[in-house]
């Protein structure tokens, strides 16, 4: 517990220290950026515009500097930067979808809508693959979640862990689809921890059907419908965590404020999935296949240069076996921002309770994750490699004693993305 509060008061030190030091820099980045632009637009010359759709690089940096510029009021450095991309791509969906979010947040109610008819008759994005190769090692207390009193600190192991992923973006029916393929194998080093070496493949696949936007409030209504394929399989043990599949239909509300400058986002959740599991034996008990249902809701707002999250979710697995049916309640909270030298930090603290009515033991477990990520791209050798390092905690209390556990994980994670 002592180190639990000393964890907990160390990164709300550290959140209260970066962002006091550096709120002054984002006030003094944007008067700096808006000068560059007032240059930039001195010097623009006429452009033949393309049919097609912007490059997609191109349109996540507009996206990712238009939002920019509306968390710091400024509208029309905004509105600039998108015009200047439409005047090159004027048929771009995402862009003309970006210029109606701009004038809807000025109040030009007649504007925003021309724009979003106009993004609905726009040209799309054409299939792309993104592919993504990692290597990550460091050192995981607990590697297998043995109880407190069998002494986990003897099942600490040094890991390896490469992995493969590739990703491809396009549009099934006018709805955004997204494919996610991931592959890796977990190395652990110690003698005791290598009956959980596994290969893990994942694939996942979601389709998003995005809906309207109200008048007084952004309201946008999607509908995803995600499956998921898991396998990771232990070539060394005895057992296997074999096959899982999941399938989710979730139905999300997104709230923003008319005034997007003022940062809140709201959202909500009303997820419903089905998971199948490998073979669990003869004991009917044990089964974890069934359905889970719940709601969840976050707010996101922004002050300074900080972002934060705070998330509530509940959840009712529906499991088959009576040891498996769960109300599940969680409580978390997030921040990222920008610190020195370009270095993206990010902070995460949950608080899960979960209640297994129908157990045979009656079980009732709480469960506390602190995750700290300090990520930075660097050139190695000419090569864009973003180097992540995290450090994980996590304690699980149990009326069940031999389920409570704790354990911390410090790793260095190496991404080249092409």
């Amino acid at each position: 517990m002592r180190l639990l509060i000393y964890l907990f008061l160390t990164t709300l030190l550290l959140l209260i220290i970066v962002t006091y030091t550096f709120a002054v820099s984002a006030v003094s980045a944007v008067s700096a950026v808006s000068a560059v632009s007032a240059v930039s637009a001195a010097d623009t010359v006429a452009v033949t515009p393309s049919e097609g759709p912007a490059p997609v690089v191109d349109t996540l940096v507009t996206k990712q500097w238009v939002e920019y510029c509306l968390a710091n009021k400024n509208f029309n450095l905004a509105r600039e930067r998108i015009n200047e991309m439409l005047a090159h791509y004027p048929n771009d969906r995402e862009l003309l979808k970006l210029l109606g979010d701009i004038e809807k947040a000025t109040g030009n109610e007649e504007a925003s809508k021309l724009a979003y008819q106009r993004a609905e008759n726009g040209v799309a994005k054409p299939a792309k693959w993104k592919k993504q190769a990692g290597l990550t090692t460091g050192y995981d207390s607990n590697v297998s979640l043995l109880p407190d009193y069998n002494g986990s600190d003897s099942v600490g192991s040094i890991y390896i862990n490469p992995a493969a992923r590739a990703s491809m973006s396009t549009e099934f029916k006018n709805s955004p689809l997204q494919l996610n393929f991931g592959a890796s194998y977990m190395q652990n080093l110690a003698e005791s921890a290598k009956t959980s070496n596994n290969m893990p493949l994942n694939v996942t696949a979601t389709w998003q059907i995005p809906g309207t936007f109200a008048t007084k409030h952004k309201l946008s209504v999607s509908n995803d419908t995600t499956l998921v394929y898991s396998n990771a399989k232990s070539h060394m043990a005895p057992f296997s965590l074999g096959d899982t599949i999941t399938l989710t239909k979730e139905l999300d509300l997104n709230i923003k404020e008319l005034d997007v400058n003022s940062g809140h986002i709201f959202k909500i959740n009303l997820p419903l999935a089905y998971t199948a599991y490998p073979d669990a034996g003869t004991r009917r008990e044990n089964v974890r296949d069934g359905f889970s249902s719940g709601v969840g809701a976050t707010h996101e707002h922004k002050f300074e240069i900080v972002n934060f999250i705070e998330g509530f979710k509940y959840l009712h697995q529906f499991a088959r076996g009576d040891n498996y049916k769960a109300n599940v309640i969680e409580l978390s909270i997030s921040t990222q921002m920008i610190t020195f030298f370009n270095v993206d930090t990010s902070l995460l603290a949950s608080y899960t309770n979960t209640k297994y009515p129908k157990s045979l033991e009656d079980r009732a477990d709480s469960k506390i994750d602190l995750t700290i990520n300090l990520a930075r791209e660097i050139r190695y050798f000419d090569l864009p490699l973003v180097t992540t390092a995290s450090f994980g905690y996590k304690r699980n209390n149990s009326s069940v004693e031999s389920a409570e556990y704790n354990k911390k994980v410090i790793a260095i994670e190496v991404n080249y993305a092409f």
